[in-house]
């Protein structure tokens, strides 16, 4: 079976979750291949594998947004017409995380949503969400397959004390980080705002990742020269500097407003490191599986009192148990539900037994 995705590898550095899909189901015999001009140009892909369709619409200058997302149309409409090729599109998210209030947006989803064959949601949760905001879509074939854990792909055995030295932080600080891309619905200033109020000259704050809001970058940069306890890492970080700052810290904190998934919240499970996250989206979901003791929730918005009482839990002993994101389980559940797709007979016997527990509706 050939797939073509987007993206496939292009993204590994910064997001390994595309290329773990892809290598999970080439153990099922699923032959996978970057979303890319010499590859869209050809016909005959069995399965064209979308993660974020909303990528067209972050392009900055209109006229060249407008002719890529017509692109983009263009090109699956002829891989369904010509190729016969099957749309399936992982829900990630379900708009995209900077909204653009502009006909193009609605015009573009509702044009791709039509076209869309087949969905995978990574939660229950995200399913219903999907369903409820998209009626059309429960027409079509559905599966939940769970976002996959990043253990392997960061560095895991770093020393506490040693990442401690390197960022300059004491042993007894309570280290508190929030690590990934820097986004409006994030929420970090509020975070780092309730670090800067509170008179605690322990309490050490580290955000770090890419920054894709100005705005928020600079109250950021203006908190931590006013505050000496927040620490600010605003650029792409290598595996081995991300493992280091999972060491260093006691609690990942992710002060959402808004969330659906959350890979944040997987790789602070991945890292072995207890997270204080909103009770929203597919968090309690996860919290469910995983144990509340690695998940910490809180309602409405993060106060200081939630964070102290996650501080004083402590780290739970061992590492937590992720045995419901492991990707031999994606590669099953996602090839097979290629396959059916397709129509393509099932006979391996770890495919059929993988069939047999999909929470699948509405297959034909």
């Amino acid at each position: 079976m050939s797939v073509l995705a987007w993206p496939a590898t292009r993204t590994r550095n910064t997001n390994p979750y595309p290329f773990r899909v892809q290598d999970s189901t080439s153990a099922f015999g699923v032959s996978t291949s970057e979303f890319n001009l010499r590859n869209v140009l050809r016909v005959g892909w069995d399965v064209i594998h979308v993660h974020w369709p909303e990528v067209p619409l972050r392009i900055r200058y209109f006229p060249v947004r407008l002719i890529v997302c017509v692109g983009i149309l263009v090109l699956l409409r002829c891989h369904k017409l010509i190729g016969r090729s099957k749309i399936v599109w992982t829900t990630h998210n379900l708009e995209p995380h900077e909204r653009r209030v502009h006909w193009l947006t609605r015009w573009y989803f509702s044009r791709f949503l039509r076209m869309v064959d087949g969905t995978i949601s990574l939660s229950e949760f995200g399913r219903d969400e999907l369903f409820r905001r998209h009626p059309s879509l429960q027409e079509k074939a559905s599966v939940v397959v769970r976002h996959g854990h990043y253990r392997g792909d960061y560095p895991t055995e770093v020393d506490r004390n040693a990442a401690r030295k390197r960022l300059s932080l004491e042993d007894d600080d309570r280290v508190l980080l929030s690590l990934g891309m820097i986004r409006p619905y994030k929420n970090l200033p509020l975070l780092a705002s309730l670090v800067h109020r509170i008179d605690h000259p322990k309490l050490k704050l580290v955000i770090a990742g890419p920054g894709k809001s100005p705005k928020d970058e600079t109250i950021l940069r203006d908190l931590a020269e006013q505050d000496h306890r927040i620490r600010l890492a605003i650029a792409f970080l290598p595996a081995q500097e991300v493992a280091e700052y999972f060491a260093a810290c006691d609690l990942v904190v992710l002060p959402y407003s808004d969330i659906l998934n959350s890979g944040s919240l997987l790789l602070a499970l991945s890292m072995s490191r207890p997270a204080l996250i909103t009770d929203k989206g597919a968090t309690p979901e996860i919290a469910g599986l995983v144990g509340h003791s690695w998940v910490q929730m809180y309602s409405g918005e993060l106060t200081m009192e939630a964070i102290q009482r996650s501080l004083d839990a402590g780290r739970p002993e061992g590492r937590p148990d992720l045995s419901h994101f492991e990707w031999p389980l994606t590669g099953q559940l996602t090839s097979t539900f290629f396959r059916r797709l397709i129509g393509q007979p099932i006979t391996a016997d770890s495919e059929q037994a993988a069939l047999e527990s999909l929470p699948v509706e509405k297959l034909t």
